[in-house]
C-alpha cells in the first residue's frame, strides 16, 4: 500500500509541475494576431488581419464564427505595401553622450528612409517632461523633426512615457492601422514617476509590438547592459516585438535600426475576401491557426462587419444554408485543433487515469484477497506456511453441493440426507503440492435429533514430489439414532 501512494503522489507531482509549463507554453501560442481593418479595393472588400511573423511554408486555417474560410490567404506586410507607423520614444536626457546622441540619429533616419507612401512616424521626446509629437508623413517633415532635437532634463521618466504611449496607440484614428512602439534610450531614468512593473503590464496586456534598442554607445559595461535591459524587458513581453543593444551585438545602431524595420515589414497579414462570408453578426469571431511541424500558432481576434463599406453580397446559388453545411465540420475541426495544440496535457492526463485504473483494480483486488484469508483463519483451516489453503472439493456420484448456502466459495455444506451404514466419499483436488500432512474435517447439519457413533477423517500426505493431480479420496460412515436435540456435529 505504501507502494502505491508512492506512486500516485509521483504522478500527481508530475502533472502539477507539468501543467503550468504546459499553459504556458500554450499562453505564448496563443497570441500571435496584433491588428485588423477592412479594406474596400475596386468593389472588394478584404478583411486584413495583422500578426508576428510566422515563418513559411507552413499550414493556415480561418474561420469566421461557425464559417470555415476556404482560401484564407497568408501574406506580408512587406508584400501588401501596407502603411505603418512606427512611435518613437527618444530619450532626450541631458546625461547621454554625443556617442549615444549620434546613434538615437542614426536609428531616426535608417527608419524614416525606408518608410514609403503611407507610412508615418511619431517623435515623442522622454526628458524633464514627455513631449508627443505630431504625425510625420513625409520624408522632408521627418527629417526636419530629427534634426531639431533637442536635449532636455537630466534624467527621462521612461516608465511613464511608455504607459502614455501606449494609450496613444491604442485610440487614436490617425495612425496606421499596423501600428508599433519604438524605444529609444539607454535606460537610465529618473527616480519616482511610474514604476517598471507598472509599464510591463500595459504592455502585455496590449497587442501592439515594442521594440527597443538600448543606446550604450561603444559600452558593453555590465551598468551599461544593466540599464539598457530596462527597456530591453518592454519589448520582452510585448506581441512581437526585439529588444537590440548595438554594442553588445557588434552592431552599428544604422544596421539595429535596418533589423527593427525588416521585422515590422515581415509581420504577418491573414487576407480574407468577404464576398463570400454569410456571417450578419455585428461582432463576428475570426479565428485563426497555423501549423508548421511540431509548432502550432492559434488565435482569435473580434471584427465589426457593420463597418464594411458596402454590403456583403449572398451566399452563392445552390447553398440555401451555407452556415448548416459547414458547421459540425467546423466543430470537429476546432475539438481536434485543441487536442493537437494540447497533445502533452492529454497524454498526461490518460497517463495519470490509468494509473489511477489499475491502482484501484491493484486495491482491490488486495482487498478481497485479504478478507477472503480473514475468513478462513477465523474457521481455523489447514495452513501451508501460515497461509489458509484454499482447496476447491467437488463432489463425486449423487453428493449434493448446495450452491445457494449465503457462505464464501471455499466452503462447502452437504445436506444430503444419512441414513445408517451409508456412506459419502469426497475427492478433494488441492491447488498446489502440500508440504505438511492437511487434515479434512467434515460437518453435517442435522435436522433432527441424532448423534454420530463414529467420524473418519484422513490426510494428504507430505511429499517432495511434485503433485500428479490425483485426487486424493476421504471415505465416511455415519450412524444415525435418537438421541438429544443437536444442530451441527462434526464426524
Amino acid at each position: 500500500m505504501k507502494r502505491i501512494t508512492a506512486f500516485l503522489g509521483c504522478v500527481c507531482l508530475f502533472l502539477f509541475l507539468l501543467c503550468p509549463a504546459v499553459s504556458a507554453q500554450a499562453a505564448e501560442l496563443n497570441s500571435f494576431l496584433t491588428f485588423h481593418e477592412i479594406v474596400t479595393e475596386e468593389h472588394q472588400n478584404d478583411l486584413l488581419v495583422y500578426g508576428t511573423v510566422l515563418p513559411e511554408n507552413g499550414s493556415l486555417t480561418v474561420s469566421i464564427d461557425s464559417q470555415q474560410i476556404s482560401d484564407p490567404v497568408l501574406t506580408t506586410v512587406r508584400q501588401e505595401k501596407l502603411p505603418t507607423t512606427v512611435y518613437c520614444l527618444v530619450d532626450i536626457s541631458t546625461h547621454m553622450s554625443k556617442e549615444q546622441i549620434e546613434q538615437q540619429t542614426d536609428i531616426l533616419d535608417i527608419i524614416s528612409s525606408r518608410m514609403g507612401e503611407g507610412d508615418s512616424m511619431v517623435i515623442t521626446t522622454v526628458g524633464s517632461k514627455v513631449v508627443e509629437g505630431a504625425v510625420l508623413d513625409t520624408m522632408d517633415a521627418r527629417t526636419a523633426a530629427i534634426d531639431t532635437l533637442k536635449r532636455d532634463g537630466v534624467r527621462a521618466d521612461m516608465y511613464s512615457a511608455i504607459v502614455e504611449a501606449m494609450g496613444s496607440l491604442e485610440k487614436k484614428t490617425s495612425y496606421c492601422t499596423n501600428r508599433c512602439l519604438l524605444i529609444l534610450s539607454d535606460g537610465i531614468l529618473a527616480d519616482g514617476g511610474t514604476t517598471q512593473q507598472r509599464a510591463i503590464d500595459v504592455v502585455s496586456a496590449t497587442s501592439i509590438p515594442v521594440y527597443a534598442i538600448g543606446i550604450t554607445g561603444s559600452s558593453t559595461s555590465a551598468y551599461s547592459l544593466t540599464n539598457a535591459d530596462n527597456m530591453l524587458k518592454m519589448a520582452g513581453v510585448s506581441r512581437g516585438g526585439i529588444g537590440l543593444v548595438p554594442a553588445e551585438e557588434k552592431i552599428s545602431a544604422a544596421a539595429a535600426a535596418q533589423q527593427v524595420w525588416e521585422t515590422i515589414q515581415d509581420g504577418s497579414v491573414i487576407k480574407i475576401d468577404l464576398a463570400f462570408v454569410t456571417s450578419n453578426s455585428n461582432n463576428a469571431t475570426v479565428r485563426a491557426a497555423y501549423e508548421l511541424g511540431d509548432t502550432r500558432w492559434e488565435d482569435s481576434v473580434a471584427v465589426d462587419l457593420t463597418t464594411v463599406p458596402a454590403a456583403i453580397p449572398a451566399a452563392p446559388t445552390g447553398v440555401t444554408d451555407p452556415t448548416e453545411v459547414i458547421e459540425e465540420p467546423e466543430a470537429q475541426t476546432s475539438v481536434m485543433d485543441w487536442i493537437r495544440g494540447n497533445l502533452i496535457l492529454v497524454i498526461c492526463c490518460a497517463v495519470a487515469l490509468a494509473a489511477v485504473i489499475v491502482v484501484i483494480v491493484v486495491v482491490a483486488v488486495n482487498n478481497s484477497r485479504k478478507k477472503q484469508e480473514q475468513w478462513l483463519r477465523d474457521r481455523d483451516l489447514p495452513t501451508i506456511n501460515n497461509n489458509p489453503v484454499m482447496a476447491s472439493i467437488p463432489s463425486t456420484g449423487d453428493f449434493d453441493i448446495p450452491t445457494t448456502t449465503p457462505v464464501p466459495d471455499e466452503s462447502w455444506v452437504a445436506t444430503k440426507p444419512v441414513t445408517p451404514s451409508g456412506g459419502v466419499t469426497v475427492q478433494m483436488f488441492p491447488p498446489a503440492l502440500p508440504l505438511h500432512p492437511i487434515r479434512l474435517r467434515f460437518w453435517v447439519v442435522t435436522t433432527a435429533p441424532t448423534s454420530f457413533s463414529t467420524r473418519k477423517t484422513t490426510s494428504f500426505p507430505a511429499s517432495t514430489a511434485p503433485w500428479n493431480g490425483t485426487a486424493a479420496t476421504c471415505t465416511f460412515r455415519t450412524w444415525v439414532r435418537p438421541t438429544a436435540p443437536s444442530s451441527t456435529a462434526p464426524i
